[in-house]
């Protein structure tokens, strides 16, 4: 059986994600951005992490972790952000950003004729370069 949760080895279709692996990306772009892992409890996590999974896709949730890190400002002692937070108090403003990112690179492509070169989901570390 696979680990789900490590993403220096581990490189795993965003069809396979489950709850568990949203959590261990959401912790990767904490440690990475602000040095240290979100809190929150796992049980409570999972199934905001499920709810939203079932309302706008994997991909969308995924996006959604990004673009939440990406937008946090660290304040206190939140040092970072977690599910419950992207739940309640940025999810409105993400999915906006989100949904205008994706009709902006439509338009691209209608104007060039050709894809916009989409990031190589395997290659993460490129992802995440380009996020910060």
């Amino acid at each position: 059986m696979r680990v789900k949760t490590d993403y220096s080895n581990v490189k795993l279709p965003i069809e396979k994600w489950n709850a568990t692996t949203f959590r261990a990306y959401l912790k990767r772009l904490n440690i990475e951005k602000f040095g240290v892992p979100q809190s929150g409890l796992i049980q409570s996590e999972n199934m905001i992490i499920k709810t939203l999974v079932n309302d706008y896709g994997k991909e969308t949730v995924k996006k959604l972790a990004e673009y939440a890190v990406k937008e946090y400002k660290p304040y206190g002692i939140y040092n970072s952000v977690n599910w419950y937070y992207i739940n309640y108090f940025m999810i409105g403003n993400l999915l906006y950003k989100i949904r205008k990112d994706d009709e902006y690179k439509k338009e691209i492509e209608l104007l060039n004729g050709e894809k916009v070169k989409e990031f190589n989901n395997n290659d993460e570390t490129s992802r995440l370069k380009e996020l910060f």
